[in-house]
């Protein structure tokens, strides 16, 4: 299993049966080719949230506000032949 494979629900049902069934973090890595970090964070999610998931991401956050936004769309609009840096002076005088 590559590094940045994420676990799909069936091999996380998979992971808990195991362990449940009395298998070892070890057995389980071994049986399942998984690394016995995620065979362990994944039982450690199950006992304390009763869930083998991880938990929601969130995106990361906008760097200017939909204000900021609509004014920059303006000036570039109105002024496209600018460059960069005079767009900037503009949006900053604004």
């Amino acid at each position: 299993m590559g590094k940045n494979h994420e676990l799909n629900e069936f091999e996380r049902r998979k992971i808990i049966g195991l362990q449940i069934g009395g298998k070892t973090h070890e057995a389980i890595n071994r049986i399942l080719k998984i690394l016995k970090s995620t065979v362990t964070d994944t039982i450690s999610r199950y006992n304390n949230f009763n869930t083998g998931l991880t938990a929601k991401r969130n995106e990361r956050p906008c760097s200017i506000n939909n204000d900021n936004r609509h004014k920059l769309s303006k000036i570039v609009k109105k002024n496209n032949w600018l460059s960069l840096d005079e767009i900037q002076q503009n949006f900053n005088n604004s």
